[in-house]
């Protein structure tokens, strides 16, 4: 993670997948990273996981405060996801851990 004056620079390795099979969502002051197995089975208009699988990957990164993961942008080349979560002057509360997720985008 690289820090500017206006936010944060995160890039993931993801050799080998495809950006279809990434899922990122902000989970109070993380960001939680998914990589699903590329063999996805459709079946008459269902759709079938298996859910026990190596191929299957999830992450968390650690934010700072002042992170403002509502308008973070991300981009995907050639196996490399760059994230850019910009920086608020309004830092975000921590969550209490019993009162369940704050801010939680998905």
């Amino acid at each position: 993670m690289e820090e500017t004056d206006h936010d944060y620079r995160i890039e993931v390795d993801v050799p080998g997948i495809k950006i279809e099979q990434i899922f990122m969502y902000p989970d109070g002051h993380s960001l939680s990273i998914a990589i699903l197995p590329n063999h996805l089975v459709k079946s008459r208009r269902k759709l079938k996981l298996h859910e026990f699988d190596a191929s299957h990957l999830k992450s968390y990164i650690s934010l700072q405060d002042d992170a403002d993961t509502l308008f973070m942008s991300a981009e995907y080349r050639e196996g490399i996801v760059l994230l850019q979560v910009p920086k608020t002057a309004r830092p975000i509360k921590k969550k209490n851990p019993d009162s369940g997720l704050l801010n939680a985008v998905s």
